[in-house]
């Protein structure tokens, strides 16, 4: 993960969990918006384009997001994940087609 990468994942990060944030608060008055899920899954696309990862092939990685937003992992944890994308993807592959 080059250095501008790493910016803009931190910025798509950020936004992410401002969403999730925002969808919540919203939640808690009783208003769903499709629209906020709909931005949530755009941004988070995003982030795995940013970092050459198809989102198609994410389905882990979108695991792990969630657990960077919820806290139970840094964002240095998450990046590591990112920039081993590759390994975790061929791997979720291998697994599927069997």
């Amino acid at each position: 993960m080059n250095t501008a990468q790493r910016i803009v994942s931190h910025r798509l990060l950020e936004l992410l969990s401002n969403l999730d944030t925002k969808r919540k608060e919203l939640e808690r008055v009783g208003i769903q918006l499709e629209l906020m899920t709909d931005l949530y899954e755009q941004v988070g696309n995003s982030l795995f384009e940013v970092n050459g990862i198809d989102p198609a092939k994410a389905n882990v990685l979108w695991m792990s997001l969630e657990d960077f937003i919820s806290g139970q992992i840094q964002s240095y944890e998450l990046f590591s994940l990112l920039k081993g994308n590759g390994a975790v993807v061929t791997l979720c592959d291998n697994i599927s087609s069997q």
